[in-house]
């Protein structure tokens, strides 16, 4: 089923998946960061980080080639946007509309929006349904690349999704900036074909670039005297004293879901573990195979030294 959306509330769809994406930090393995991440709009448009957002209400949008916008719109409307519940998420609310960030979307931009969200585990199997169905929401967030065969472009034959091109130009005079000066970015979220087919979440600014931190017992680093560990080496002293003078039974315990693509260990080596893929920028800023490098034999020996003297726990091994 298609909908033929008011301009207005076409534009506010922008604002709404920016919002969406920036806020969808620490998904799970079904969400990502990037091209293939995409969040698409059937029949009208879609945002991401570098585009027109609603931040404070009201607010006037301009376009190009295009009227301007104003927030909260006088005429309202309804949008079904579809999505996965973060997990973050769903811990306390069972739908993003009850939460402060959904209710402040709907309230600065005075569009109604009915959230959809898949039961946890079954996305695929639900997506797929909807799919066949033909009734698609007005917004959709899928891994495009990655989850639906033949990938974007076959999406778009398919009529499940809509090229961006024509959106682009008209509606979001920001995104189509970026990408003419970023044409890394650009070639990401387009087809071989030359269809733009999803609003990328851009990392554009150093302080969106980060990894998964640890913590660590300052109490107990203040107790033994010693200072927050900096250095491989350091870590091994404050983890051997933790297990030695306070008792713990497994000093270094991690998340692997996250610990195995945000490894600070191996990036103290710089051999890192990206996604799984193991692919790395060296010292040169050439594509090197992080297992084919030289401290990537001292990474799996420290580690393999480190859980022989019971300083991992063993409950967090994939």
């Amino acid at each position: 089923m298609r909908r033929n959306l008011k301009k207005p509330v076409a534009l506010l769809a922008a604002a709404l998946t920016a919002a969406s994406l920036l806020a969808g930090c620490g998904g799970s393995s079904e969400e990502g960061a990037g091209a293939d991440a995409g969040t698409q709009v059937n029949e009208t448009d879609t945002a991401g980080a570098a585009v027109e957002t609603p931040a404070d209400s009201p607010e006037t949008v301009e376009t190009a080639g295009a009227e301007a916008g104003t927030y909260p719109l006088a005429e309202g409307g309804t949008l079904t946007y579809w999505l996965q519940l973060n997990p973050n998420v769903s811990a306390n609310f069972t739908n993003l509309g009850d939460t402060e960030l959904g209710k402040a979307w709907q309230e600065q931009t005075g569009v109604t929006i009915q959230f959809q969200h898949p039961a946890a585990g079954q996305e695929k199997e639900q997506f797929n349904l909807i799919v066949a169905d033909g009734s698609l929401p007005d917004i959709m967030e899928w891994q495009w690349v990655k989850n639906y065969p033949g990938e974007p472009e076959k999406a778009i034959k398919d009529g499940v999704i809509i090229p961006l091109n024509d959106i682009f130009k008209e509606y979001c005079p920001n995104i189509t900036k970026y990408l003419a000066e970023n044409p890394d970015i650009d070639k990401m979220i387009k087809t071989d074909d030359g269809n733009y087919f999803a609003f990328p979440f851009i990392r554009g600014e150093d302080k969106l670039c980060y990894t998964v931190g640890g913590f660590v017992r300052q109490d107990w680093l203040e107790e033994l005297g010693m200072e927050v560990p900096a250095t491989v080496d350091e870590w091994h002293d404050v983890l051997t004293a933790f297990k030695e003078e306070k008792g713990a039974e497994a000093p270094l315990c991690f998340d692997w879901t996250n610990f195995k693509d945000s490894n600070p260990i191996a990036f103290a080596f710089k051999v890192g573990t990206a996604n799984g893929t193991q692919f790395i920028l060296d010292d040169q800023g050439k594509v090197a195979f992080a297992p084919a490098q030289e401290g990537y034999k001292d990474y799996l020996m420290t580690l393999n030294q480190w859980y022989n003297e019971g300083l991992l726990d063993e409950t967090s091994q994939p």
